[in-house]
């Protein structure tokens, strides 16, 4: 009979876990999605560039959830280094709230969560910020993300689970805006770095 009650009590703690385990975050499909190409100049130089995205979506087919944000890719002469960053601001069920957390996730680099979180100064407070410096792979994240699409991650406040979009390709006037930037940019960081 012990065998028996050990066999129930590992069932109800099996059980216990899967209910109380948090569970994985699923991709929701955008109600609606808008990307553009950045294009950033200094002096007439192209510094950076990225894309730019405004997109609305249901979570759980009860929160709605609206999210603007971009990710660049910026370019320091000076200090002949790259770094890519990721901006996101949001409003959940209609209220702007403070993201709390942020990621993105392409084929090619995979998820930006080995980025760095930054201050986030005055009138943008609740807004979203990570950096990665030195890290050529994240060249590549604009274009992936224009060109084959891309997954967006974000967490509002204290909230314990994701909200995460998967987004469909830019048209393809965005991507090919967002690969001229890119061409023109790997053109200045080549000339600069072969001084």
């Amino acid at each position: 009979m012990k065998n028996k009650d050990c066999g129930s009590a590992w069932a109800l703690i099996a059980l216990a876990f899967l209910l109380l385990a948090p569970r994985p975050a699923f991709a929701e499909k955008p109600d609606s999605y808008q990307s553009n190409a950045e294009v950033y100049t200094e002096r007439g130089e192209v510094i950076g560039c990225g894309l730019s995205f405004v997109i609305v979506w249901t979570q759980d087919k009860t929160h709605s959830v609206g999210v603007s944000g971009s990710e660049n890719l910026f370019f320091v002469a000076d200090k002949k280094n790259i770094y890519s960053m990721l901006k996101v601001g949001g409003m959940y069920d209609l209220a702007k709230q403070p993201v709390s957390y942020s990621w993105v996730e392409t084929s090619v680099y995979g998820k930006t969560t080995s980025f760095s979180a930054a201050p986030v100064p005055g009138d943008e407070a609740g807004t979203f910020i990570a950096v990665k410096y030195s890290d050529g792979k994240t060249a590549m994240i604009p274009g992936q993300m224009a060109l084959v699409g891309f997954t967006l991650g974000l967490t509002f406040g204290s909230q314990t689970l994701d909200n995460v979009v998967e987004l469909p390709p830019s048209d393809q006037s965005t991507v090919q805006k967002v690969q001229d930037c890119m061409q023109k940019l790997t053109d200045r960081m080549t000339a600069v770095l072969q001084q």
